[in-house]
């Protein structure tokens, strides 16, 4: 779900998707969350890596004028 939102130019909701990956072998790991809290505070300052070069910039609206 996270790259699809990321392919629709859907930024808003990656923070909370990013809180999905926080289980293993059905429980909860102290140290994933601790890694996916970071990585939504790096996301919200515009300070995630990709291995790809990817502007965080959302698509352009359609005038239909």
């Amino acid at each position: 779900m996270l790259l699809k939102r990321l392919n629709t130019g859907d930024y808003e909701a990656v923070p909370g998707d990013l809180m999905r990956w926080v289980d293993a072998g059905g429980k909860r790991f102290k140290g994933l969350s601790t890694d996916a809290r970071r990585k939504q505070s790096l996301w919200s300052k515009g300070e995630f890596v990709s291995i790809n070069f990817v502007p965080a910039a959302p698509k352009p609206s359609v005038d239909s004028g």
